[in-house]
């Protein structure tokens, strides 16, 4: 496969993947509503406010993505600007599973929320951690090869 279909071909898929994001966040406030039912209409709504905040840095990785697509497009997969914004993932997954895991902490036990939401929180967390770990082993191995191209280059 050539490069730029490649790049297309991620594009896509990366478009198709944040219609379905948008879907599942579009859907957040019934399954709040069904899963809390026992709890206040005001606890609900800021626990909806929450979770559309965890849709930010999603999005902003998915955008990350579609940058690192065009720049295989370009032929500039193995640069350090690609490592930078996979780095960048790592860090916005950690952040965003940080994020939901404290507001579920905070909403346990500052509002009257149940030990389903730690649960929850708890389960987001560390598939944020995974995401990230995977990213910042995806960057460091780019970063490498980015070095190794710059030598290469160097040389010849």
């Amino acid at each position: 496969m050539k490069q730029k279909t490649l790049s297309r071909w991620l594009i896509v898929i990366i478009a198709i993947t944040a219609v379905c994001i948008a879907t599942v966040y579009a859907l957040v406030p019934q399954w709040i509503t069904y899963f809390t039912k026992e709890v206040k209409d005001s606890d609900a709504s800021i626990w909806t406010v929450v979770i559309y905040i965890t849709a930010v840095p999603v999005f902003i990785a998915l955008y990350q993505g579609v940058r690192i697509a065009m720049n295989i497009g370009h032929d500039e997969s193995f640069t350090k600007n690609t490592a930078r914004r996979l780095g960048s993932v790592s860090y916005f997954a950690v952040a965003d599973g940080l994020f939901f895991f404290i507001a579920s902490l905070i909403f346990r036990f500052a509002a009257s929320g149940t030990n389903f939401a730690v649960a929850v929180g708890i389960v987001v967390f560390v598939i944020c951690i995974f995401v990230a770990v995977i990213f910042a082993a995806l960057s460091h191995w780019i970063y490498k090869a980015a070095e190794l191209k710059e030598e290469a280059d160097l040389t010849i």
